[in-house]
């Protein structure tokens, strides 16, 4: 992976044409994730593997049948090329996929070109700031999916995201970095030593550096924050939230916790032997799910 990039000291006072040009941070996002679409699926191995989205659609349907609001519209939340937004229309609900980026919302238009027609599927350009623009208690499901950790104001989403869910809504957050993550116990360490690649020995030592020893490190001020060569922001250097301010962000908007599942990531396209023998013994990821009971 290059460096990452950072903006000049007076990167902020030019002008960028389009919605984000107060921040050069998403709009460097945003950049970047438009020239990655086209090969982003297949660039993410972690998510798109048979494993990880076996568990997913699993945890989806579960989610879903645990609305009581009177109606099926969901939100995807940063939904990239449509992972979660195709599953839950599968699921029956009119989803709204949601993202800063217009290419990544084009991919979701192509794969459901049907659900786009007919109106079920509809696409929103963020611009990266908040409000979101929508109403309140619009939602009866709402999804944030490996993203929250890119959001530089995570805290303010996770509370417009109980915002526009309804009383008897669903509120899933999902594929978030846990503590074991960036503490890093034994057999978190032993399942990331198995997957390590089997070459460039530069990149295996710098990566063994990074797995041992690891502290939670603090929040870094805006300008020292980094985006990645893909355009990620990164708001830990481990890539995790706090969750127990997620927590509590969500339970002050009247969201109940329904269930929590602590798993192993996959990172194993094919065959994942190493995996099944580690996800016993290990678990670096979380899952919350929870349903608003009052306004």
């Amino acid at each position: 992976m290059s460096s990452p990039w950072r903006p000049e000291p007076d990167s902020s006072s030019r002008e960028v044409k389009g919605p984000v040009a107060f921040d050069p941070y998403v709009a460097e996002n945003v950049r970047r994730h438009d020239l990655a679409a086209p090969d982003y699926d297949e660039q993410h191995g972690e998510i798109f593997n048979a494993t990880e989205q076996r568990r997913l659609s699993a945890a989806l349907a579960r989610a879903v049948g645990r609305i009581t609001a009177g109606h099926r519209r969901a939100l995807d939340f940063g939904s990239g090329t449509g992972n979660v937004a195709g599953k839950l229309l599968g699921l029956g609900l009119e989803t709204h996929a949601a993202d800063v980026s217009r290419e990544m919302l084009r991919r979701v238009e192509r794969k459901h070109p049907q659900a786009a027609a007919a109106g079920t599927l509809r696409t929103v350009t963020l611009d990266g700031s908040f409000p979101l623009p929508f109403p309140d208690r619009h939602f009866a499901f709402v999804a944030a999916y490996s993203v929250l950790h890119h959001v530089p104001d995570y805290l303010r989403a996770v509370q417009e995201l109980v915002r526009v869910l309804d009383v008897g809504g669903v509120l899933y957050i999902d594929h978030e970095a846990n503590e074991d993550h960036w503490r890093s116990p034994f057999w978190v360490r032993a399942h990331r030593a198995l997957v390590l690649p089997r070459y460039a020995l530069g990149r295996v030592a710098a990566r063994l550096q990074r797995l041992w020893g690891r502290t939670e490190p603090a929040l870094p001020p805006p300008g020292q924050r980094a985006v990645t060569a893909e355009g990620d922001i990164h708001i830990y250097a481990d890539d995790h939230i706090e969750w127990p301010r997620v927590r509590e962000a969500a339970a002050a908007g009247g969201v109940s916790e329904i269930e929590t599942e602590d798993y192993l990531l996959c990172r194993e396209a094919r065959f994942p032997i190493r995996h099944r023998l580690c996800r016993g013994l290990a678990a670096d990821t979380r899952l919350l799910v929870g349903r608003k009971a009052r306004p």
